[in-house]
């Protein structure tokens, strides 16, 4: 018997299919694909996603948005189409 009672946020991921969600959108729809289970039994290419994003430190394996993550995610939503510089990080 299936006791997961998530379903995944399928707009969510018609969206990440076509491209439209910043860094913070997808790792949170990883993240709850990943606690619900569904990251696993998805076609392979959202598992593979997964464990690319947990490898890579931007999730835990228990589907929780890192501090690194989090930060990616933040300096991609304040950042605009000027080049990056090592100024970008200073306070």
């Amino acid at each position: 018997m299936n006791t997961r009672t998530a379903s995944p946020d399928l707009g969510a991921m018609i969206a990440f299919e076509e491209g439209e969600l910043d860094t913070g959108e997808t790792l949170a729809l990883f993240a709850s694909l990943v606690r619900s289970g569904l990251a696993w039994s998805l076609q392979g290419f959202y598992g593979r996603t997964a464990a690319a994003l947990i490898d890579g430190d931007y999730l835990t394996p228990d589907g929780e948005i890192t501090d690194l993550g989090r930060d990616v995610a933040t300096f991609e939503d304040h950042q605009d189409d000027a080049p990056f510089t090592g100024e970008d990080w200073e306070s």
